[in-house]
């Protein structure tokens, strides 16, 4: 079996070097020097530094993921309970009209208006999305209501959020 493929001391001329390709001898020559290995190229080293290199790359990206990824989940999921943030009472008043007048049946009464709506409870600043299945409080809105057949009294109507992201409104006397 021949040697394998590196600098080799020349036979022919001690104190230098002389490559040897594996198969014969080489015109290739060099000074012998302390700091140079003899003998076959070890690409071992080589390789080592290449393989720390990827798994290396591989770890920094798994520790940037496992960081940032909580922070964008939060951050879409604020965003998805952001349009509860801006609500006013009068836009929720509107709505309960609006959703009274269109489901109304047989002998119920809509309700026609809520005067001076205030808010009484708000949770607004602090609402997530709740888990699947679920709906949390958003906020509660007070005012004197108005009815279709005239009566008056003061209702609440609350606000709560669905898993799925849609409001529910519910109005109590």
């Amino acid at each position: 079996m021949s040697p394998t493929p590196g600098w080799y001391p020349d036979p022919a001329s001690p104190g230098s070097l002389r490559w040897f390709d594996g198969r014969a001898w080489t015109d290739g020559r060099a000074p012998a020097r302390p700091d140079l290995p003899l003998g076959p190229r070890k690409h071992s080293h080589v390789a080592l530094i290449v393989i720390c290199s990827v798994l290396g790359s591989f770890l920094v990206v798994g520790i940037l993921t496992a960081a940032a990824l909580p922070v964008f989940l939060h951050q879409r999921e604020r965003a998805t309970v952001a349009g509860t943030s801006s609500v006013t009472c009068a836009q929720v008043v509107d709505r309960a009209v609006a959703l009274s007048q269109q489901t109304v049946t047989g002998g119920q009464v809509a309700l026609a208006g809520v005067a001076d709506p205030v808010l009484v409870r708000d949770a607004r600043p602090v609402r997530t999305v709740p888990p699947a299945g679920e709906q949390a409080f958003v906020m509660s809105c007070r005012g004197m209501a108005s009815w279709a057949d005239g009566l008056e009294y003061e209702v609440t109507i609350d606000v709560h959020l669905r898993s799925d992201r849609t409001q529910v409104l519910s109005l109590e006397q």
